[in-house]
């Protein structure tokens, strides 16, 4: 399998790990999930192409047991989503035995010296197939342990897939928020699944190929059908992630948390700097697909109603580099919730309502006379543009004029 692609997943794990693991930890599971896929694929590319001795001996068994951990991350992952919760209980212990017991049924190999672990690389490099044969790699059947992972992964995706179509049946009824709200997100996960579905299917089928044609060579086995599949499968797993990252946020169900109550109590005073609210604020008399907002979930609505006073009371959008990861944490609830608002509720874009709020601002600004000891730019700087550019194109965009235009006008009137 090319090595480029388990770089590739490698990179994009942590880079969505980076990225995601403040706002929705559940992120963590899918990230952990390519991280392992993309360690198989290292350690398959060293044992079949022997161009190290040195990297195989360093990660051919020494990573195995974390193969098994692949099967529940994914089901984890699954899982969080669906039930809009992370983290683990009790009950989810019994997923990690298999990697607990090939720990201890790895312990003979882990006390060999290093020399060995160099003859068994040296070994695996002449010929892959020669795995069944050296001693002492595990207290288990090497065929055992190389049969069952995949039967594993099999069995956990199998599982997840069921649990989406029973959620996919029983949600509607749930009536928390709208389906429709929901039908995207439960699309592009069924789409992963069935990806991860064909891959597995695929790497079993070349394990079982590696067993019944044992005299087959590395560069025939390379070249055979399966691991094709295989690898374009491992290749488009993560790029589906990044096509549609709103799988990893889940579906809101709204949940009393003590974190929300403080939220309840949030007002915008009626001040200079947010005079321009309720320009801003298009919940009370916006449609919603199709639906009006007595439809939606109250909570919700509630939620999307506090985010505009929120962001004015704390001027949060004051901040250049404010984001809705930001928002998430300031408020305290869930990113995807939020995004839910924007989207569904709200009927605008997070990134709309920021630089309404910044275009409000430098308005108010420049009504107050602030341009006689400072220039338009200072101002842009002022209300949190980052640029000169983005401050002209948002007031443009806002106001239908530039801000020089406006000041003219301001000032014309004022006089």
């Amino acid at each position: 399998m090319p090595l480029y692609i388990a770089l590739i997943t490698l990179f994009l794990a942590v880079i969505l790990l980076f990225h995601n693991h403040r706002t929705h930890p559940g992120s963590v599971w899918i990230s952990g999930s390519l991280v392992i896929i993309s360690l198989l694929n290292i350690t398959h590319y060293l044992s079949f192409t022997g161009v190290s001795v040195f990297w195989l001996a360093l990660t051919f068994n020494h990573l195995t047991p974390i193969y098994y951990l692949l099967g529940p991350f994914l089901f984890f992952y699954v899982r969080a989503p669906l039930s809009d919760r992370v983290g683990l209980s009790r009950r989810d212990a019994w997923h990690f035995v298999p990697f607990l017991l090939h720990v201890v049924g790895m312990l003979p190999y882990l006390i060999k010296p290093w020399s060995y672990k160099v003859w068994v690389a040296g070994e695996m490099i002449r010929d892959v197939h020669n795995m069944v044969l050296i001693p002492d790699l595990s207290l288990f059947p090497v065929e055992a342990n190389v049969t069952l992972r995949p039967l594993s992964w099999l069995s956990y995706t199998i599982f997840s897939l069921y649990l989406l179509w029973r959620f996919s049946r029983n949600y509607p009824a749930q009536r928390r928020i709208r389906f429709e709200a929901a039908r995207p997100i439960l699309g592009f996960m069924a789409a992963f699944l069935v990806v991860c579905l064909m891959t597995e299917l695929s790497y079993t089928a070349l394990t079982i190929e590696y067993f019944v044609k044992f005299d087959l060579q590395t560069p025939e086995f390379v070249s055979t059908p399966w691991t094709r599949i295989t690898s374009a499968g491992i290749a488009i797993i993560p790029f589906i992630l990044l096509l549609f990252p709103q799988i990893l946020y889940g579906i809101p169900k709204w949940r009393e948390t003590p974190e929300l109550e403080p939220l309840k109590a949030a007002s915008v005073p009626e001040t200079e700097e947010t005079a321009h609210i309720d320009a801003i604020n298009h919940v009370e008399d916006t449609p919603v697909s199709g639906q009006t907002l007595e439809d939606a979930s109250t909570k919700f609505r509630d939620l999307a109603e506090r985010i505009p006073a929120y962001i004015g009371t704390h001027q949060l959008y004051l901040d250049p580099d404010f984001n809705l990861d930001d928002l998430a944490e300031h408020m305290k609830v869930p990113k995807h919730h939020l995004y839910y608002c924007f989207k569904d509720i709200l009927n605008t874009r997070f990134t709309r309502m920021r630089s309404e709020f910044r275009v409000r601002h430098a308005q108010g600004l420049i009504d107050r006379g602030e341009t006689d000891r400072k220039t338009l730019e200072a101002i842009g700087m002022e209300s949190g543009f980052s640029s000169r550019s983005a401050f002209l194109v948002a007031f443009r965009e806002i106001t239908g004029m530039s801000p020089l235009e406006y000041l003219r006008r301001n000032g014309s009137s004022s006089a």
